[in-house]
């Protein structure tokens, strides 16, 4: 339904639009200023941008008898039955012929082909059905702003905030390092004292632990570089270290931190 509103919307505001889309069904949608991009799969060799007499070329049919075809033809991925018995060749022949899918269901008996006439007399509520299914709603409850539109740069701030708050851990490694650091307290939050250590080296942190009481527990947390793969832990690096030796603290409280060298 996105989609289709937005085409459509878009179209007539004089915009080009291109629909990436394997889908057949997306060539309804193509029209003065509105194609689709097929990829180079499906059998394809290489992208195909599909515009009016393309659509004809691949389907047999203009954009316009794109969803009569459909209701023939049916589709498995988008669960659209069709007419059992009409493949792409019949479908394509039969709207050609009677130019709607509800003519041809009219004339089923003049059908010469058995196979295609008993399909058509057989299983009429079923495509009546398919078309529905297969027509694009183009009516969405929403508005083309041509301003809001307009790509800008990210507000990378923001978008870190709202990645550490979804989770989004990976997706906020890619924002870069600065993004991965945790963002600073708002002016009017009062500052948090920092009461961690820093050491500059393995030789520092050592002294660290051996200071520590004798089978004191510990929390860690590894830092992984930003940007790298960290599924399953393999192809990673190291960025950081944190540990705590205090129950319920972490950083930046009771904890300490050790650079990588």
């Amino acid at each position: 339904m996105l989609i289709g509103t937005m085409a459509v919307k878009a179209g007539k505001h004089n915009l080009e639009v291109l629909i990436v889309s394997n889908d057949k069904d997306m060539m309804q949608l193509v029209g003065k200023n509105v194609r689709t991009l097929r990829t180079g799969s499906g059998g394809l060799k290489g992208d195909i941008i599909v515009d009016e007499k393309k659509v004809e070329e691949l389907l047999g049919v203009p954009p316009e008898k794109v969803v009569d075809y459909m209701a023939l033809l049916g589709d498995t991925i988008d669960n659209i039955p069709g007419a059992k018995g009409i493949g792409e060749k019949g479908a394509a022949e039969l709207i050609k012929k009677y130019g709607s899918v509800e003519n041809a269901l009219d004339h089923a008996d003049e059908v010469s082909n058995k196979r295609y006439r008993e399909a058509l007399q057989q299983q009429r509520e079923q495509v009546l059905m398919s078309k529905q299914l297969a027509e694009i709603a183009k009516d969405a409850p929403i508005d083309v702003n041509l301003g809001e539109l307009e790509l800008h740069p990210p507000n990378g701030a923001a978008l870190a905030e709202l990645y550490r708050e979804l989770g989004f851990s990976s997706l906020l490694k890619d924002l870069g390092v600065e993004a991965v650091a945790p963002s600073a307290p708002a002016e009017s939050e009062p500052a948090v004292k920092a009461d961690y250590a820093q050491f500059a080296g393995v030789a520092e942190f050592r002294e660290y632990l051996a200071n520590l009481p004798a089978r004191q527990p510990l929390a860690a947390w590894l830092n992984l570089e930003a940007g790298e793969r960290e599924s399953e832990g393999f192809g990673t690096r190291i960025a950081s270290i944190e540990v705590s030796s205090k129950a319920a603290k972490g950083v930046p409280s009771g904890s300490t931190k050790m650079g990588r060298r």
